[in-house]
């Protein structure tokens, strides 16, 4: 089916929206769309099988240091396994897409990790058996109170997040768990958010390399010095991410925010110059599992935090030097720090 710049912009203005923080919508491989899990999905009693694993997050919450050693942290919370697979060559590339609910000022590290399935399927692995490498992170990229982090480019990337499969690792599937450490808040005890998402991988080609991981059970601890820290006081502009080391063959199998990306039903273009005032429409989900096969032209449309000026669930309402919306749509504008203040329940 094709689709006019038109539609695509109505089609951006209607979709479901959910005023709070953010997940995966998707990713591609190639010009290949491959849809992740909606948390709209979580209201179909038998939704389509989709790439990107279920969760009982609804609120698009995130996972707090007091729950970082439970299964929560593995895949967020109450996750379930995805029931199909993303196939990827080794080496090649999997560009993956956050809703546009995901809002400003949530600076912090992104990190990517891959687990191997038994027997070849991850669509009934049990999560806790799971052990995961980390396979490449972005923290505190320059500056300093609070810098220019991993997070602020998928944001001025809009809201995408490219990871390269390592090309000597061996054929089979596998869990791509990509995440997002938001450190805003994280001065407080307990105020690191932690977003993790998890999609299934089918790779193919590549060596003999084995991923040599552990449980994310393990992989943080409240006070951890990446997890509890001032990132709007931190004059040296020092940062260490948290978590394990980079498994030696993701050296070369890092990520970094797409410059362009094709999607199977339109045509993508960010720029990375500056942080992103605009977004282009998400893309269009269906619902069956069969990928679209048209190309169009996608319009570049402009978002707003919430209708009338107002700041999002969640989302940032003052702080110093904030320009922004300073009334919350819903819930209340609260000071986390001097920098920052941010509309919660």
């Amino acid at each position: 089916m094709q689709f006019t710049v038109q539609q695509l912009a109505l089609l951006a203005s209607i979709l479901p929206t959910v005023h709070s923080h953010g997940f995966v919508i998707g990713a591609t491989v190639g010009k290949t769309w491959y849809p992740g899990f909606d948390i709209q999905l979580a209201y179909q009693a038998n939704h389509p099988k989709v790439y990107g694993w279920d969760t009982k997050a609804l609120d698009s919450g995130f996972v707090s240091p007091d729950s970082f050693a439970t299964a929560d942290i593995i895949c967020h919370k109450s996750a379930t396994p995805a029931g199909l697979h993303i196939p990827v060559t080794a080496g090649g590339q999997v560009t993956l897409y956050w809703s546009n609910s995901w809002p400003e000022g949530h600076q912090g590290p992104v990190l990517d990790y891959l687990a191997a399935c038994p027997n070849n399927d991850c669509s009934t692995v049990t999560k806790t058996d799971l052990n995961f490498a980390k396979i490449d992170q972005v923290g505190l990229v320059s500056g300093s109170s609070p810098g220019y982090w991993g997070e602020d480019q998928l944001a001025v990337a809009n809201r995408s997040w490219t990871v390269t499969i390592p090309s000597s690792l061996a054929a089979g599937a596998y869990v791509l768990r990509h995440e997002i450490l938001a450190l805003h808040s994280a001065r407080s005890a307990n105020g690191a958010q932690a977003y993790p998402q998890c999609v299934n991988l089918m790779v193919s080609g590549g060596g003999s390399a084995t991923v040599k991981g552990s449980s994310p059970e393990t992989f943080y601890s409240a006070t951890d010095p990446g997890i509890l820290i001032d990132i709007y006081n931190n004059a040296a502009g020092t940062y260490q991410i948290p978590g394990p080391t980079v498994q030696a063959f993701g050296g070369s199998g890092g990520s970094a925010p797409a410059s362009s990306t094709t999607l199977v039903t339109s045509v993508r273009t960010t720029t990375t110059t500056a942080k992103a005032t605009t977004t282009t429409a998400p893309p269009v989900t269906t619902t069956t599992t069969k990928a679209a096969t048209t190309t169009t032209t996608k319009a570049a449309t402009t978002t707003t935090s919430a209708a009338g000026g107002s700041a999002s669930l969640y989302a940032q309402c003052g702080g110093q030097g904030w320009t922004g919306p300073t009334t919350c749509a819903s819930g209340t504008c609260k000071a986390q720090s001097q920098y920052y203040s941010q509309c919660l329940p």
